[in-house]
């Protein structure tokens, strides 16, 4: 694959997912604007423009059906801001800035032809850019709920370590398509125990638990069972390992599942939510709109912003109604997605949503301002990846969704 032959807009597009995630300073303390905000418009400015004009000549394809659903999404969670007020308005934008990424992205994934290489070596550049700029990594023996890894600019340690744990599956995909390149080989190796560190000392067992699902889930579409089963036993043995030092700060928490005393409290959280999902027909049918949620946690009442759980804040926002649409969207995804599992970017376009589906059951990263905009670009990514293609591609090519066909790469 060679990189001369990307086009501008193309670079223009990787080189803003880069430094939304490795240099996503904070650029106004009073709107909490980030470079990564700057990015992802700057992308859509690029993209938009594009997009009209090819449309005007017949040749975009601009998915109407996901046009339709994001506009009827932005139009019903407006809803919340005339008969609830103002407090709905910085989770709307929010809302509403995701879902206008998402649909960039999808404009992207149909029409510019960017392998899907190249956004995982992306990501993988914006996480090293980031452990350069932002982060001072601690020793084991100073890791405790108090002092684990917390950078802010980059979501918090719960999105920044659902972006490692992707990262690290982008980064494992990479080395086996590049067994030949001994040079991106030996750097991608490189990477491979700074990144488990790093997610190590973000404490934060949802995206821990989303790598080992997303690797699984990879190993099991490859294939691969003597991997497969290596995977299965060091598993078990880290588990009593971790378990044999449940005194250890870090051993306790990945395996305290409530967290009541040394973390969020999710339990009670979704306890809560459902009460309320469930308190009126109302309620269950149209939601309560976005916006935080008052909850009880550690014995107080108190607004949170997070539900730690994207399925259940959707269910909570929504309603069943139209929280039931997305889920069967999901679904639907998920199904087309099985079917390419014999194609060169099946098993991990399938790891990545298996991974995504974790995440968004157990945490609330889409909401992150500083990198929800990851979650919606990947499902822009699958959504739209043409997955209707079975045939087996051959490593070195890349899929041409506009015409489902594999492209050859010039030597």
């Amino acid at each position: 694959m060679k990189y001369k032959n990307i086009s501008l807009i193309n670079f223009l597009i990787l080189l803003a997912i880069i430094l939304s995630i490795g240099a996503n300073f904070q650029i106004s303390t009073i709107s909490k604007l980030y470079v990564s905000h700057v990015g992802m418009m700057f992308i859509s400015l690029l993209i938009i423009p594009f997009a009209l004009v090819k449309a005007s000549k017949n040749h975009i394809q601009w998915s109407p059906l996901a046009l339709i659903f994001i506009i009827f999404l932005i139009l019903y969670a407006g809803l919340g801001i005339i008969f609830e007020g103002n407090r709905f308005i910085p989770e709307y934008l929010k809302f509403t800035f995701n879902l206008l990424i998402f649909y960039v992205f999808v404009l992207i994934s149909l029409n510019r032809k960017i392998p899907l290489e190249h956004f995982m070596y992306s990501i993988i550049i914006g996480v090293i850019l980031s452990l350069l700029l932002f982060i001072d990594l601690p020793s084991l023996s100073e890791v405790s709920i108090e002092k684990r890894l917390n950078p802010i600019t980059l979501g918090g340690f719960n999105a920044y370590g659902a972006l490692i744990a992707n990262s690290i599956l982008c980064t494992i995909f990479l080395i086996k398509q590049n067994k030949t390149k001994k040079i991106i080989l030996a750097i991608l190796l490189l990477t491979l125990p700074l990144q488990f560190y790093t997610l190590i000392v973000t404490m934060s067992r949802g995206a821990a638990l989303g790598l080992v699902v997303g690797l699984f889930v990879y190993l099991l579409m490859n294939k691969n069972i003597k991997t497969l089963l290596a995977f299965a036993i060091l598993f078990m043995i880290s588990f009593i390992l971790m378990y044999g030092a449940y005194d250890n700060a870090i051993a306790s928490r990945f395996l305290n599942l409530d967290s009541v005393h040394d973390g969020s409290g999710r339990l009670q959280i979704w306890g809560h939510l459902f009460h309320k999902i469930l308190s009126s027909p109302t309620s269950f049918l149209i939601g309560n709109g976005l916006g935080s949620i008052l909850t009880e946690v550690r014995g107080g009442s108190t607004s949170i912003q997070s539900a730690h759980s994207m399925l259940i804040y959707w269910l909570y926002s929504f309603g069943i109604l139209v929280a039931g649409l997305i889920y069967l969207t999901l679904i639907y995804t998920g199904l087309r997605l099985l079917k390419t599992r014999k194609t060169t970017y099946g098993p991990i376009l399938i790891a990545i949503y298996a991974q995504l589906i974790v995440l968004s059951a157990l945490d609330s990263q889409a909401q992150s301002s500083q990198l929800g905009w990851l979650y919606y670009f990947w499902f822009a990514i699958l959504v739209s990846s043409r997955t209707h293609i079975r045939q087996p591609i051959n490593h070195g090519n890349t899929i041409d969704w506009k015409n489902n066909q594999a492209i050859k790469q010039p030597n």
